[in-house]
């Protein structure tokens, strides 16, 4: 196995979003308080090698194909 470069390392956090975390939401995911804290420790330590994306979700999960569970 190769040599792993981290001071060239990037953080992605992927759809870190508060509907993923909401029990009401029809977008709910129930690993999101496992990775989230874990996410925001990564995020502390070098938010100079995290890049954030977000998810524009439509009103209804139905209205977009795709699977989302």
């Amino acid at each position: 196995m190769a040599d792993l470069d981290l001071a060239a390392a990037a953080h992605i956090a992927v759809d870190l979003q508060r509907l993923f975390a909401e029990p009401d939401s029809p977008w709910f995911v129930p690993w999101m308080d496992r990775v989230l804290p874990q996410n925001i420790e990564l995020a502390r330590q070098h938010p100079e090698r995290t890049v954030l994306t977000r998810f524009i979700p439509p009103v209804r999960p139905e209205a977009m194909p795709g699977a989302w569970a």
